[in-house]
């Protein structure tokens, strides 16, 4: 009898152990879990500024790219009513800002390079776009006299 009161002890030592690595191992991986976003956070950074015209005066709704020069990678973002825009969690690494708006030339700056948790600061102003307009008018509408 006491040979089996041993063994269950044993069973029941060997039964708690077990729970024990698994409770251990669980821990270790919810504590991973936990400390991963902030390490992903380091190895971000992003851009931020605002659009304007050649006065000064801000431009809304211009629409913002920025594109990661060694990846091809496009992030897009509007720029809001006081003409400020902002693109977060970007790659490390080389970037070109681009930014368009109907009615402007195009304006494009490049050669920013973002290092970890930077928050590049890139203005950028917009020059009012040369319209161009033609009339054609058919020879025979034209009176000669």
């Amino acid at each position: 009898m006491r040979s089996t009161g041993e063994s269950q002890t044993e069973s029941l030592a060997r039964l708690l152990l077990a729970k024990r690595a698994r409770l251990s191992l669980i821990t270790a991986f919810v504590l991973t879990l936990a400390i991963a976003p902030p390490i992903r956070a380091q190895v971000a950074a992003g851009i931020t500024g605002v659009v304007a015209d050649s006065s000064g005066a801000p431009i809304p709704a211009a629409t913002v790219t920025t594109k990661n020069l060694e990846t091809g990678a496009l992030r897009n973002a509007t720029s809001d009513a006081t003409g400020r825009y902002l693109v977060l969690s970007l790659p490390v690494g080389q970037y070109e800002v681009r930014v368009t708006k109907a009615g402007f030339k195009e304006s494009v700056r490049s050669g920013i390079q973002l290092a970890i948790d930077q928050e590049a600061r890139v203005d950028l102003n917009l020059q009012i776009a040369l319209i161009s307009c033609s009339h054609s008018i058919p020879a025979s509408s034209i009176s000669r006299g």
